[in-house]
């Protein structure tokens, strides 16, 4: 069976953002920007991002198209497969609980994901439009979608940015913190946070980069691609702060204390996470002018940028299924859509009739996300750079990043590339492995 491949540069940048681009961008990003000295914030976490995410990105696409695809030692192979299909079957009860509020509009969040049918219901719609559309394939399917969904969120996450800036009501105000640097605030657990915020952001260590790299052709610039996805989830963050922060400060949601004339967060409102998403910023969408729509249009955003995740999470096991069993994509495709809805069901059914079974105060969704983030997704992004580094031969990942030496540039800016790849994104790895283990 011939492999399938992107169609050009443009079709293997939009999936690959589009992977990148999710909903840590919107309910992570912001508030740890708000918290950890703004601008300064923004200027460490590009520096992360410039030694250790790209890096591991680009030896992870290269790793890709070197070897074309799944074809690493057994437990390697099994550790890229169990991690984009563990982190898809919690993943898709969020993108169901973005369809219910798209449709629905505001409710009572707690009750809703405690209950058992309707959030099982809107897991099966969202997992099930997954598969549609990974069904199709990579240039009908994946590549299409991408190159239709990327700019429609794209236009619709600046149009909301503007809305929320201008505002008033103290939205200004929120600009201001969100940019202005404050060194104060840095310290060597910043460095830490951007560091973590950068690895898991790109979604390097969970295969994705590696079976998207085999579906790139020979002839594409793989620093370009890296470089150009990097960017592309570094606005889509920034856009994200402009439209979350704003909208916090302009409704009470931060606010300066009279005494210190700190900025914090109001201890009654939930700025990050879940809570963000689905309780705080539908109170605060009640309060605007056409807020029904802002919030349409905003839940709207965030299911697209579930989607183009959750369909790079689905490729993976089904790129492996029919490469190592031969089996069709239907076949596939239906395989990982029984077995991800039965993982995450468990995961649903855990903030309601599953409540009571835990490990160390996790709950069963808590647990997969902890162990996904903390302990597979650091190992499987050190090992994909230790083999791009000491692995593969210097000639062949020189030759694999300059295209043979057809790119002069890049064949120049090897000896940075393969300092960054040997030693500084190893070591960045292991920090971001330790501080999650840790704290």
């Amino acid at each position: 069976m011939k492999k399938e491949k992107f169609s050009g540069g443009l079709g293997a940048l939009l999936v690959l953002a589009g992977s990148a681009v999710g909903l840590g961008n919107i309910w992570r990003f912001p508030y740890m920007v708000a918290e950890n000295g703004g601008g300064a914030f923004i200027l460490i976490y590009i520096l992360c991002m410039l030694l250790v995410s790209v890096p591991v990105l680009l030896s992870e696409i290269a790793l890709g198209r070197h070897k074309g695809n799944m074809k690493f030692h057994g437990l390697v192979n099994l550790l890229f497969v169990l991690i984009p299909t563990i982190t898809l079957s919690y993943y898709s009860v969020i993108g169901g609980w973005t369809l219910r509020y798209m449709v629905f509009g505001n409710s009572d969040f707690g009750s809703f994901v405690s209950s058992t049918g309707h959030p099982l219901a809107c897991l099966a719609i969202f997992l099930g439009a997954t598969a549609l559309i990974v069904l199709l394939g990579v240039r009908s399917g994946l590549e299409k979608f991408s190159k239709i969904m990327m700019p429609a969120l794209f236009l619709i996450m600046c149009a909301l940015a503007v809305y929320s800036c201008c505002m008033g009501h103290g939205s200004s105000e929120g600009l201001r913190f969100l940019f202005r640097p404050d060194f104060s605030k840095v310290g060597p657990e910043t460095f830490v946070k951007a560091l973590g915020q950068a690895f898991f952001s790109l979604s390097i260590g969970m295969g994705i980069m590696v079976t998207f790299g085999s579906y790139i052709g020979k002839d594409e610039n793989l620093l370009a691609t890296a470089a150009k996805t990097s960017v592309a989830d570094l606005v889509f963050a920034l856009i994200s702060a402009c439209v979350v922060i704003p909208a916090l400060f302009a409704f009470g949601m931060f606010f300066q204390d009279p005494l210190t004339g700190e900025v914090m967060a109001n201890p009654e409102a939930d700025v990050v996470g879940a809570g963000l998403i689905f309780k705080t910023l539908p109170a605060v969408f009640s309060q605007m002018p056409m807020g029904w729509l802002v919030s349409v249009f905003f839940f709207l955003a965030v299911t697209l940028a579930a989607l183009s995740s959750s369909i790079s999470l689905f490729e993976v096991p089904v790129a492996w299924l029919t490469e190592k069993f031969g089996i069709s994509r239907s076949w596939a495709c239906l395989a990982v859509f029984l077995f991800c809805y039965a993982v995450g069901a468990l995961c649903s059914l855990s903030f309601g009739v599953l409540g009571g079974i835990s490990f160390k105060g996790m709950n069963i969704f808590d647990m997969l996300d902890w162990t996904t983030a903390n302990v597979l997704m650091p190992l499987a992004g050190l090992i994909c750079v230790l083999y791009a580094a000491w692995g593969m031969k210097k000639t062949e990942l020189r030759s694999e990043l300059s295209n043979s030496g057809k790119l002069r540039g890049v064949d120049r800016l090897f000896p940075v590339l393969d300092l960054l790849i040997r030693y500084i994104a190893p070591a960045g790895v292991l920090a971001v492995a330790l501080s999650g283990l840790i704290g």
